[in-house]
């Protein structure tokens, strides 16, 4: 509002109307989208900790695993949590069928994590042991 100096909602209902394009602007202004591989290390430690190696060892060898990620942005927190199966798997010397669903209200974020393609910058966030696995 204040870039298009209108003082009351109902103006910029307005111009959102008679306007179509600054739907998308105030969109991606009202999305936060903030991901980073294992974001918050504390929580991703619990997570295996807690979640994922109890559950892996309690499940039979080719159990069908399934992972819903809500608000996964451009995909790198579905990506750590993969990573953190793929390495339970190896640790306990079993195989799962692991399905991540990602999902986010951000289409333009989603078309990036179905590319799975992330900048060098990443080593800051993921080991070099993990990048070559």
């Amino acid at each position: 509002m204040a870039v298009h100096q209108l003082d009351k909602i109902p103006e910029y209902v307005a111009y959102l109307q008679q306007n179509p394009a600054e739907i998308k602007t105030l969109f991606k202004d009202l999305l936060i989208t903030v991901t980073n591989f294992f974001r918050d290390p504390n929580a991703f430690k619990a997570l295996e900790d807690k979640v994922i190696l109890p559950m892996a060892k309690d499940k039979p060898n080719e159990a069908i695993i399934r992972v819903w990620v809500p608000g996964c942005a451009t995909g790198e927190e579905a990506y750590s949590i993969a990573i953190l199966f793929s390495e339970a798997m190896k640790a306990l010397n079993k195989h799962f069928n692991i399905q991540i669903f990602a999902t986010d209200i951000d289409a333009d974020a989603i078309e990036r994590a179905r590319l799975g393609v992330y900048p060098d910058s990443i080593v800051a966030d993921v080991s070099i042991e993990r990048l070559r696995n």
